[in-house]
């Protein structure tokens, strides 16, 4: 779903910030050894924290936590409403998403 691309953007944002923006990537998935090998690969361990699956009386911590978040959906993962944004949005939070992801009225 894109979740690939975050170690790769964090790489970009490090060499531009460095020490100054950490991320935390939640859920799970079928790519959750590929992930935890890229952020290895990427060399962004130290800044890009592989976290899991989220129990949902956990999810307000979580996002209490986070100054921002991000749905890295890709055009090739069909995709219905994305609970990630909902729950970010209720919870106070600004969404980086793609157009891919069918919740831009939710997040205006």
């Amino acid at each position: 779903k894109g979740a690939l691309d975050l170690p790769i953007a964090a790489r970009l944002v490090e060499s531009e910030l460095p020490g100054q923006v950490c991320w935390s990537i939640w859920g799970q998935g079928e790519a959750e050894a590929e992930l935890q090998l890229t952020i290895s690969a990427e060399k962004v361990g130290h800044c890009v924290r592989y976290c899991g699956w989220a129990a949902p009386a956990k999810i307000a911590e979580v996002y209490g936590g986070a100054h921002l978040s991000v749905v890295p959906t890709r055009g090739r993962f069909p995709e219905g409403l994305a609970m990630t944004v909902i729950e970010a949005v209720a919870l106070g939070r600004p969404v980086v998403a793609s157009s891919v992801v069918p919740a831009t009225e939710i997040m205006q």
